[in-house]
């Protein structure tokens, strides 16, 4: 039938209406969202948590005039996977090569910066996207994240302002080679006032590399800060919807490669002008993996239905129907390349507020790496390089080297590691977050389920028979249920999922054993 002359304006109307809408730019529903994504800065290492020497005032400002989330992980502790569930939103196994660091990031992944863009949003990155690993063998003309950008300055300048944007802001200074052990550098920080975790000895070298530490966090904060108050300065401030986090934990003996909170539990705190509720503390859990629904939701746009990640942005506007998550699964493949045959050192975990639970799938193999320098870092690599690494695997005495395996410098005073007798005590239960900075907080109230002393303080080579680790969070004392072993010239069984979660009391037969 033709079509009549009245009906052909209004379908061409729609037409072009249709082709236009994801270049709409007007609509105040669609907010600008900036991604403060730090490399290795761990929880709680900020003012506004609690930490007695760290100085944080940009993250404690947008924590007392946004919402913080008291139990937020990465899915991975390690840089590249966690940026890879980040950026697809999908539980890193799905994730074939780039569940592991230093490896390949499919090009069939879809990404939500992608997704965003499609949607009519500006996108872009500066510093670390994700990394480290190579994109461009997999048919990636960039970055997965977006287009690079020398700065965030430089982006505010270019972008085009009748479409909101996204920005990753991929800050490094807490990054471990990029540590300053100058006493200067730690200037204005109150060595008085610095808790050292129980797993480490109370010696100069490890205040020297903790200093070094705390200093890189004023950094990065007062950059962060820099790039806000551009924000700030355009306008642009209470219509962009800030969220400031890190990609895991810090990068220390028990953090980074590890499922321990030190190694998952990050900072987290999101800002969005006047439409959250001011200083508000979340007990919720959340994962980075939750990042991508989320933006993808705020933004107006569908979340895909291969993402196994949960939006919280009704946690974030505190609706009263949102879904609350009482728990996260963690999980590892392969840190870095450092057992023979390329071999990942594979774990997964459960994390509720009193427990976390992790099942090591191949206890048979070293738990930091093959004793003997492999491919990259050295002995034990899955710990990274530092003088305070030296002394935790090497024990007293030991001189800290100022050069790798591989004659490269990890940096760090040459002193001899020593150790001074000490007693620590900790709180029964975590406390609730205070955005305050708190004074003497001690290790129990500062350091949350990371001041579990491990079983064994050097690194020993496991038993074959699986080994269940169950930490009780609120304790701080790891459990340890080791499976019976098998009969005499008999091959070990295969591990097998733990069947329960949470009991208690250790199954008939079995033997709980302290450190």
């Amino acid at each position: 039938m033709p079509m009549s002359g009245s009906c052909l304006p209004l379908r061409l109307l729609a037409l072009l209406l249709a082709a236009s809408a994801p270049l709409a730019a007007a609509d105040p529903a669609r907010p600008n969202i900036l991604l403060v994504l730090a490399d290795n800065w761990g929880w709680p290492h900020a003012g506004a948590l609690g930490d007695p020497l760290a100085r944080t005032p940009v993250f404690d400002r947008l924590a007392r005039e946004g919402v913080v989330f008291e139990h937020a992980f990465c899915p991975v502790p390690s840089c590249s996977p966690t940026r890879a569930s980040l950026l697809t939103g999908r539980a890193a196994h799905q994730l074939a090569d780039a569940a592991s660091l230093w490896s390949r990031f499919d090009r069939s992944l879809v990404v939500f910066t992608d997704l965003l863009a499609r949607g009519g949003y500006e996108v872009g990155f500066t510093g670390k996207g994700w990394s480290p690993g190579n994109f461009r063998d997999s048919g990636w003309p960039a970055n997965p994240v977006g287009p690079e950008h020398p700065d965030f300055a430089a982006f505010l300048r270019a972008r085009d302002r009748s479409r909101p944007f996204f920005f990753w802001l991929g800050n490094t200074d807490t990054a471990r080679h990029r540590w300053r052990y100058d006493p200067a550098d730690h200037a204005g920080l109150d060595a008085s006032r610095l808790v050292i975790p129980p797993q480490f000895p109370d010696d100069p070298v490890t205040r020297s590399t903790l200093l070094a530490y705390y200093a890189s966090v004023g950094r990065m904060d007062a950059a962060v800060g820099e790039d806000l108050a551009r924000l700030e300065a355009a306008g642009l401030l209470e219509d962009t919807v800030v969220v400031y986090t890190s990609d895991n934990g810090w990068q220390m003996p028990r953090g980074l490669a590890n499922c321990y909170d030190t190694g998952t539990r990050v900072p987290f705190a999101v800002r969005w002008g006047r439409r959250l509720t001011a200083g508000k503390v979340r007990p919720e859990f959340i994962s980075l993996t939750d990042l991508a629904p989320t933006f993808l939701e705020l933004a107006g746009l569908p979340v895909q239905p291969e993402m196994t990640g949960r939006g919280f942005a009704d946690l974030i506007l505190n609706r009263p129907d949102a879904v609350r998550r009482d728990a996260v699964f963690l999980e590892r493949e392969r840190h870095a390349n450092v057992r023979r045959g390329d071999l990942s050192y594979p774990v997964r975990g459960i994390r509720t507020r009193d427990h976390l639970y992790l099942w090591n799938l191949r206890p048979d193999r070293w738990p930091a790496g093959d004793p003997e320098l492999y491919h990259s870092v050295g002995p034990y690599g899955d710990v990274d390089l530092s003088p305070l690494r030296t002394c935790w695997s090497r024990g007293p005495g030991a001189p800290t080297s100022r050069r790798s395996a591989r004659g490269r410098s990890i940096g760090g005073p040459r002193r001899s590691c020593t150790t001074s007798a000490r007693t620590r005590t900790s709180s029964a239960t975590s406390p609730p977050i205070r955005l305050t900075p708190r004074r003497g907080a001690s290790c129990g109230s500062a350091w949350s389920a990371g001041c579990a002393r491990p079983a064994t303080l050097g690194p020993t080579r496991p038993t074959t028979p699986v080994t269940r680790t169950r930490i009780s969070v609120r304790r701080r004392v790891p459990r340890v249920v080791p499976a019976r072993p098998p009969p005499r010239g008999a091959e070990p069984r295969a591990a097998r999922p733990p069947p329960h979660f949470g009991r208690d009391k250790p199954a008939p037969g079995r033997q709980r054993s302290r450190p």
